[in-house]
């Protein structure tokens, strides 16, 4: 397997596509900064670094999955996969390959963000209020966030074939996790109250009543929501992207499962899948 790692490292090393998502996080990390700074600026906001600091969970997913649909779809595109066979090397030797080295690049991905965070949002924003316990925490959930996008578009990819329709399922895939998970969001944030307002004999505007919200999620749906905000990838990118985590324990435990999880599957299939 260390022959895999070394020949997967070396084409990432050259890898145009890599460079170039390492260049687009750190520019994003860059423009978060300046964005919140021009705020302060502009307007006399009260920013903070920490709203800012693990920003790249957003993006990460969007391109772990078009890195990864990519570079390891060109590898049954140019045949590279069943030659490792021909010369022996076992398939969970190649699955396991792959993966750790999309893992590896999410995590540089991440870093890169995080690198020009800190280089611009330390001498801009100061540094960051959120307890030193709570954010290592946090950073490293949103890390284990990344490799679990990783393994999740690693199983997607060396399980199909084509290349094209490897970067068109992942990316759909992603859409439709964010899309859900935004309307999850959407409804946890649903107050339980609306306020009736009625005007005064004098003019004046007063509460009348307050009424309760039929769409506000309540008992065993408002639980299962909140499962599937901090189990959902999407969501977990949502809440590390805001710092906005009620529970980092639980996060980074349905993490470390996806990715697990995801692994298994991936290597069961790949061992049956009939490689022309």
């Amino acid at each position: 397997m260390s022959k895999l790692l070394s020949a997967n490292f070396l084409r990432l090393k050259h890898s145009k596509l890599f460079w170039a998502g390492m260049i687009l996080m750190f520019g994003f990390g860059a423009l978060l900064v300046l964005s919140q700074y021009n705020m302060y600026v502009r307007y006399g906001y009260d920013v903070r670094l920490d709203s800012v600091l693990l920003g790249y969970s957003i993006l990460i997913g969007f391109l772990t999955a078009v890195f990864t649909s990519l570079f390891v779809g060109t590898e049954y595109s140019d045949g590279t996969i069943r030659n490792k066979l021909i010369v022996g090397h076992s398939r969970i030797a190649i699955y396991l390959a792959n993966l750790v080295t999309m893992g590896a690049a999410a995590l540089l991905f991440c870093l890169s963000c995080l690198t020009s965070t800190l280089a611009f949002g330390l001498p801009l924003l100061g540094t960051p209020v959120t307890g030193l316990q709570t954010l290592c925490l946090m950073l490293f959930g949103s890390l284990l966030l990344a490799v679990a996008f990783a393994a999740i578009f690693t199983l997607v990819s060396m399980v199909c074939s084509n290349k094209a329709a490897v970067a068109i399922i992942c990316l759909v895939l992603l859409m439709l996790l964010m899309i859900f998970s935004s309307w999850i969001v959407a409804m946890l944030a649903e107050p339980e109250f609306y306020e009736n307002y009625a005007l005064t004999g004098d003019g004046e505007i007063e509460v009348i009543e307050n009424v309760r919200n039929p769409r506000y999620p309540t008992g065993v749906w408002r639980d299962v929501l909140e499962f599937l905000n901090d189990f959902l990838p999407t969501g977990q990118s949502m809440q590390y992207s805001q710092m906005q985590v009620a529970h980092p324990w639980l996060l980074v435990l349905w993490s470390f499962l996806i990715a697990l999880g995801t692994t298994l599957a991936g290597v069961l299939v790949f061992r049956r899948k009939d490689i022309q």
